[in-house]
């Protein structure tokens, strides 16, 4: 099926507020759509058949939400060469008032890290911005084009909302007993001189996010190891990346694997719990499913492919939102913090004009 076919069933799908989510996963030429038959909300799920989970940040405030693929009907499109080709556009809203309360915001928890109460904190916020409409095809493939190394989705529940995002971050993948993650962090431009450099304050961010996966999995994954440290591309950004990787004792045990890193340090910080609570106190919103995690898990085929909800929008009739954020440490300058979140919406922002 081509792309036109394919994105004409899902806008009719979408016009019938019905649930569906489509997908393309990095590198891949395959775009999968999963389109759910009625409008029930799964938020439990017998997955021998498998399912796309879209999970929350905190599953103590929002469900995790299924979609059983043997209550969908699948397509999939194999043809990439309607993909768009886009040109990034400076397309800046109104930060004023955003940026004096994300700027009081990060300040504060400078004052909780000198004090000692944590090491480091993922601070996010919300940018809001009219829209006219949307037209799924044309935001699916602007992602694709801007974002062809991640995992690409749109997602819509009537009973939830309505989501896009393009992943650069993988939170777990498994085939059969061998499992992989990755501890992503630290944000950065290419410079004039097409160098890609990093201060001592992204590289000890992305090994505060390391040390707490090789930790959080030392006693449950056999044969445990980490790869040197890369950069990775997002967009028009790039992050400290390392692939963690290991060997399951049992596929089962993969429940057990994203409790233990879910959230991790790159999203949520150290240590974990109080960088919680001062993330639930001080945001002063609820961050819902950004900063969660979505993707495939098929336990019949011994198979898990999930993501961290990042570089994402929530989109309402006129309107979205677009979810933003970064780690904050001791070396944090706050200015330079606000214009990483800046330089994050940029590309969501050109994907909706």
């Amino acid at each position: 099926m081509n792309q036109s076919d394919l994105f004409k069933i899902i806008t009719n799908h979408k016009d019938n507020s019905l649930p569906f989510v489509v997908f393309n996963e990095p590198y891949s030429d395959n775009i999968i759509a999963k389109l759910q038959i009625d409008d029930t909300l799964h938020t439990e799920c017998d997955l021998s058949t498998g399912a796309f989970i879209f999970a929350p940040f905190d599953s103590e405030k929002f469900n995790k939400i299924y979609m059983p693929f043997d209550k969908c009907k699948s397509y999939k499109s194999v043809n990439l060469n309607e993909v768009i080709k886009s040109n990034l556009k400076n397309k800046r809203s109104d930060n004023k008032l955003n940026k004096s309360s994300h700027i009081n915001l990060i300040n504060k928890s400078l004052l909780a890290i000198n004090d000692g109460i944590i090491k480091k904190v993922v601070l996010s916020r919300v940018e809001s911005m009219s829209i006219n409409s949307v037209d799924i095809a044309m935001v699916f493939q602007k992602l694709l084009s801007f974002y062809r190394n991640s995992f690409v989705y749109i997602w819509f529940h009537p009973k939830v909302g309505f989501w896009v995002g393009a992943s650069p971050e993988k939170l777990l993948t498994i085939e059969d007993d061998f499992m992989q993650t990755v501890a992503l962090a630290g944000t950065t431009k290419e410079s004039s001189d097409g160098l890609v450099n990093w201060s001592d304050k992204e590289i000890k961010e992305q090994q505060y996010v390391k040390s707490y996966i090789l930790d959080s999995l030392n006693n449950v994954v056999d044969n445990l190891s980490s790869d040197e440290l890369v950069n990775v591309k997002s967009g028009d950004l790039y992050h400290l990346c390392s692939k963690i990787r290991g060997s399951l004792k049992s596929f089962s045990d993969y429940k057990d694997i994203i409790k233990l890193i879910h959230p991790t340090p790159a999203v949520c910080g150290i240590p974990l719990d109080a960088s919680k609570e001062f993330i639930s106190k001080n945001e002063c919103y609820d961050r819902s499913y950004y900063t969660g995690y979505l993707g495939v898990v098929s336990p019949n085929q011994k198979s898990v492919k999930l993501y961290v909800n990042l570089r994402c929008a929530e989109v309402f009739e006129n309107s979205i939102k677009i979810y933003v954020g970064g780690g904050i440490t001791r070396e944090s300058n706050p200015e330079d913090e606000f214009e990483e979140t800046i330089a994050k919406s940029h590309i969501m922002k050109n994907v909706f004009y």
